[in-house]
């Protein structure tokens, strides 16, 4: 591989504490050569190596060394010492316990598809250590464990949280799963709800709302909404539901509510 621009040589240096690095796994800058050379063809110099590592911790990326002194051989004065950096690594954004954690709520939840379950464990895997293993994978069949077939889902709760921070109203589709375990319309008219708060309870996702020609507070399951739309049109406000008029308590609502 020909002479890398700069950036280059920044990102493949980054990559390479990423893709090899930890806690317990600590890399030297020959290391770092090393990988350079193998991961991407690059040849690098210990000098290079170090200039990009104090680049690479001046632009904010967590990254972790130790500091020795080496007295140099022909070594005249106190002043003459070569400073070598070694024991780098990586501070991962997640703990592997945090992966394991959030995996298996996303694993046993069912309101997120087999696929998308999958895919979003992946995606969690990369922001902790390379050797943090996650047991999950290869050992279960992502499409047996009840989620559902709704592939909308993430799309839906997006607009919901969107809905619910502006204030605004939507319309929906809300279905059933039929003996085809396909999504059917429980009617052929679109309800225009005022969204409150999503919410999990029992594996599944719920909106906290209120059916706009109606008064009282509703759930919905997330995974039974089809062709959601925003619509421009303020949110009631939800002290004018049914005894809410002093404000919605949230944590009581849940608590009175175990099965939604």
């Amino acid at each position: 591989m020909g002479r890398q621009p700069v950036k280059n040589n920044l990102i493949m240096t980054l990559e390479v504490i990423k893709r090899h690095s930890d806690v317990d796994h600590r890399l030297t800058q020959k290391n770092i050569q090393e990988y350079l050379q193998t991961d991407f063809e690059l040849t690098c110099d210990r000098k290079t190596v170090k200039r990009n590592l104090m680049n690479l911790i001046e632009f904010g990326f967590d990254i972790e060394y130790t500091e020795i002194e080496r007295k140099n051989g022909s070594q005249k004065s106190v002043d003459d010492v070569n400073v070598i950096i070694t024991d780098i690594y990586y501070n991962h954004t997640l703990e592997p316990s945090e992966v394991k954690l959030i995996s298996d709520g996303l694993l046993f939840s069912r309101y997120v598809t087999g696929r998308e379950t999958e895919r979003l464990i992946s995606k969690i895997e990369k922001q902790s250590s390379p050797f943090a293993e996650n047991r999950i994978k290869g050992s279960v069949n992502y499409e047996t464990i009840g989620h559902t077939e709704n592939a909308q889902v993430l799309y839906t709760v997006e607009l919901l949280n969107q809905a619910i921070e502006e204030k605004k109203q939507i319309e929906f589709l809300y279905c059933e799963y039929g003996t085809d375990k396909k999504l059917h319309p429980k009617k052929t008219d679109k309800y225009i709800i005022n969204p409150y708060y999503t919410v999990t309870a029992n594996g599944r996702y719920y909106l906290i709302c209120n059916v706009d020609k109606y008064d009282n507070i509703a759930n919905f399951r997330v995974d039974k909404i089809l062709e959601i739309q925003l619509i421009d049109m303020p949110q009631k406000d939800i002290r004018k539901t049914a005894g809410n008029s002093n404000g919605f308590d949230l944590s009581k609502y849940m608590k009175d509510h175990i099965y939604m």
